[in-house]
């Protein structure tokens, strides 16, 4: 049986300093320098062909945790799932606020919190939001909102 290691990302390999950066991000230049030091090598990452994602939506069933469905949420990069959440977290959490200013980031500042979900990118799941439910119920991380469109 061959074992094979998922990709990891540059950043992953140097969390520290990519952690120290994240904290002087204030700006859409230093949100794009940001990119460019530490995503610069995201065109390499080995992606997802078309019937590994289907195959993937196909077989994972959602599933109830702690009173809540749970469906599956397919990404398509082949990466290390602790680079995939630290990757869509700062994504979601640092960059889409600098570059879309004038947009809601999270189900509170929305006029219709029902549209947005709560997702884990490690575990790859997702549900409607929920208020009070911040913490995936796998791995414990904090779940993050996606909109779920108009």
């Amino acid at each position: 049986m061959e074992i094979r290691m998922a990709y990891l990302p540059y950043f992953m390999k140097h969390l520290d300093e990519y952690y120290q950066d994240k904290l002087t991000v204030k700006t859409l230049e230093d949100w794009r320098s940001f990119k460019k030091k530490w995503y610069f090598d995201e065109g390499e990452w080995p992606s997802k062909t078309q019937e590994e994602k289907s195959k993937e939506h196909n077989t994972r069933e959602a599933k109830e945790i702690n009173g809540r469905i749970w469906g599956a949420v397919v990404y398509p990069d082949k990466i290390d799932k602790v680079a995939q959440y630290e990757f869509m977290k700062t994504e979601t959490e640092l960059g889409e606020p600098i570059v879309f200013p004038k947009g809601k980031h999270s189900p509170q500042e929305s006029e219709y919190p029902e549209r947005w979900s709560q997702e884990c990118p490690h575990c790859e799941i997702s549900a409607y939001y929920k208020a009070g439910e911040e913490y995936c119920p796998i791995c414990g991380r904090k779940l993050l909102y996606s909109w779920g469109g108009d």
